[in-house]
C-alpha cells in the first residue's frame, strides 16, 4: 500500500484540485459496456501540434524513512520508455528522478527548470509515483520525497507548492499523474459533457491552455503491486499507452479507459480533471503518435515537394512568358526600326524632289522676268517706230511683242502649275514629317516596354525564392525563467 507511507493515492494531492467530479459512469458498468460514450476512433488527418514535449517522472522505492516500495521505480521507466518509444518525447526532454535522486530540492529543482525550459507552445508531463501524506482533516497533502522525515511534514513537498509550480510555468499544457496518496484542493468541478470526438475537437482542445490531473486513487490507500512488477494504476495506465493506435489521446480519453479497469481490479477510484486554481482554461494535453506524425510530416513533405515544382514550373512557365513577349516586343521594334528607315529614305527623296521643284520654279520665274523684258522692250521700240513712220518695221516689231505676250502667258501659266506642285510636295513632306515622328514615339514605347520586361524578367526569381526559416524562434521563446515561487 503507498498511504500513510502506504502508496497513498496522489489523488489526495489531486483531490483537493479534483472536488465535486462524478465517477464516470462505465466505472460500474461489466466490460461490455465501456464502449458507452461519444466516438472516440478520430479520422487519420492532421492535427497541428505545436511545440515540444516535456516530462518529468519521478519513481521511489527505496525511502530511507519512510516504509520502502516495491513497484514505483518500474512504474516511472515503464511510462518514460514509452512515452520515448511511441509518443515524440525526446530523451533528452524527459528528466527522470529515481530513488536517492528524488530528494525534496531535487523535485522542487526540477519544476523550477521545466518552468524555465518550457516555451509557450510546448506541453509538459509530470509523473509521480511514491508515497502521499495528508493531514487529518484532508486541508493539506504532500508528496513524500526520498529524503522525506516519517514525522517531519515540513521534509515533504506540499500540494500547494506543486500548484504553484504548474500555475507558473509557461507551457501550453500540463498533464500530471499521480500514484500515491494525494488529497486537498488541486481539482476542479468538471461536469461537461463529452463532445463528439474529431480531429477538430482534438484541435480545439490542443489550442487552449490546460492543467490536468490523474491519481489512482482518492482519500483511500492504493495498491502498490499488481500485474507485471506495475502497480494496478501504471499496469493499465502503461498498457493502454503501448496498444493504442489512435493517431491522438487526451487525458479524458485515458481516464475513460483506465479508471473502470482500476476500479474493477482495486478498492481504490482514480480520478481525472482539470486543476484548481491552477490557470486551466479548458484545453487539454494532447499526446501524439510518434508513427502518426511522421506520417503527417512525410504528407507535409511530400505537398511541400509538390508546392515547389509547381512553383518552380508556374515560374519557369512565367519566365518563358516573358521571354516570348520580350522576343516579340524585340521583333516589333526591329519592324519599326526598318519602317522608320524606309520613312526617312522616302522623306530624304521627297525632299530632294521639292528642291528639284524650287530650283525648276525659279528658272521659269528668271526666263518669265526676261521675256517680260524683252516685250517691253520691243513695245517700246514700236512705239518708236510708230512715231517714226516706219510702218513694216513697227507690224513686225508689234508681232514680236504679240509673241513674248503669248510666251509670258505661257510661262506665267507653268509658273502657276509648277507653284501648285510645290505646295502638294510640301504638304506631302509635312505628312511624311509626322509619319516619321509617330514611327519615332512608336519604337521608343517599345524600348521602354521591352527593357521593363527585361527588369521583371531578371527580378521574377528572387522574388520566388521562399523565405528563410526564423532559427532563432525557438530560442527566443525560451526566455530566461522569472519569479519565484
Amino acid at each position: 500500500m503507498r498511504c500513510g507511507f502506504a502508496r497513498l493515492t496522489s489523488s489526495l494531492l489531486l483531490l483537493p484540485l479534483l472536488l465535486h467530479c462524478p465517477v464516470p459512469a462505465d466505472a460500474q458498468d461489466p466490460p461490455s459496456k465501456r464502449g458507452a460514450g461519444p466516438a472516440l476512433k478520430a479520422p487519420t488527418s492532421q492535427v497541428s501540434i505545436q511545440g515540444d514535449y516535456w516530462a518529468l517522472i519521478i519513481g521511489i522505492n527505496n525511502y530511507q524513512g519512510p516504509p520502502k516500495l516495491k513497484t514505483a521505480v518500474a512504474d516511472a521507466t515503464g511510462l518514460r520508455d514509452v512515452l520515448v518509444d511511441r509518443y515524440g518525447f525526446k530523451a533528452d526532454h524527459v528528466k527522470l528522478l529515481l530513488n536517492e535522486q528524488a530528494t525534496r530540492t531535487h523535485i522542487e529543482g526540477a519544476f523550477i527548470r521545466l518552468a524555465r525550459e518550457a516555451a509557450p507552445t510546448d506541453s509538459v508531463l509530470v509523473y509521480y509515483a511514491g508515497h502521499g501524506q495528508y493531514s487529518d482533516d484532508n486541508q493539506l497533502a504532500w508528496w513524500v520525497p526520498v529524503d522525506g522525515s516519517m514525522d517531519e511534514p515540513g521534509t515533504w513537498v506540499l500540494d500547494a507548492a506543486i500548484r504553484n509550480y504548474i500555475a507558473a510555468m509557461r507551457a501550453q499544457h500540463v498533464y500530471i499523474i499521480a500514484d500515491s496518496c494525494f488529497s486537498g484542493n488541486l481539482f476542479a468541478q468538471n461536469r461537461s459533457v463529452a463532445p463528439t470526438v474529431t480531429d477538430r475537437y482534438y484541435a480545439k482542445l490542443h489550442a487552449k491552455r490546460s492543467r490536468w490531473g490523474l491519481t489512482s486513487g482518492s482519500t483511500e490507500p492504493v495498491a502498490d503491486q499488481g500485474k507485471d512488477g506495475h502497480s494496478v494504476f501504471a499496469y493499465h495506465l502503461i498498457k493502454f499507452l503501448k496498444e493504442n493506435e489512435e493517431p491522438y489521446l487526451v487525458p479524458s480519453r485515458i481516464a475513460d479507459h483506465v479508471i473502470p479497469l482500476v476500479a474493477r481490479n482495486a478498492e481504490q477510484m482514480p480520478r481525472s480533471q482539470p486543476l484548481q486554481g491552477a490557470n486551466d482554461e479548458g484545453g487539454q494535453f494532447v499526446f501524439q503518435l510518434a508513427s502518426a506524425a511522421r506520417g503527417f510530416e512525410d504528407q507535409a513533405r511530400k505537398a511541400e515537394e509538390l508546392t515547389k515544382q509547381q512553383r518552380d514550373k508556374a515560374q519557369e512557365d512565367f519566365k518563358k512568358e516573358l521571354d516570348r513577349l520580350a522576343e516579340e516586343r524585340r521583333q516589333v521594334e526591329l519592324d519599326a526600326k526598318i519602317k522608320l528607315e524606309k520613312e526617312r529614305a522616302h522623306l530624304q527623296e521627297l525632299e530632294r524632289q521639292l528642291d528639284l521643284q524650287r530650283r525648276e520654279e525659279a528658272e521659269v520665274k528668271r526666263r518669265l522676268e526676261e521675256e517680260h523684258r524683252q516685250r517691253v522692250e520691243a513695245e517700246r521700240r514700236a512705239t518708236d517706230a510708230l512715231h517714226s513712220g516706219e510702218t513694216a518695221e513697227q507690224a513686225a516689231r508689234q508681232k514680236a511683242a504679240d509673241d513674248l505676250r503669248q510666251a509670258e502667258a505661257t510661262a506665267k501659266r507653268k509658273l502657276a502649275e509648277e507653284k501648285q506642285q510645290r505646295e502638294a510636295l510640301e504638304r506631302t513632306l509635312a505628312e511624311q514629317r509626322q509619319r516619321e515622328a509617330d514611327t519615332r514615339r512608336a519604337l521608343e514605347q517599345e524600348q521602354t516596354r521591352r527593357r521593363e520586361a527585361e527588369r521583371i524578367a531578371k527580378e521574377t526569381p528572387a522574388k520566388g525564392a521562399p523565405p528563410e526559416p526564423d532559427v532563432k524562434q525557438k530560442q527566443a521563446d525560451r526566455a530566461p525563467f522569472v519569479g519565484g515561487f
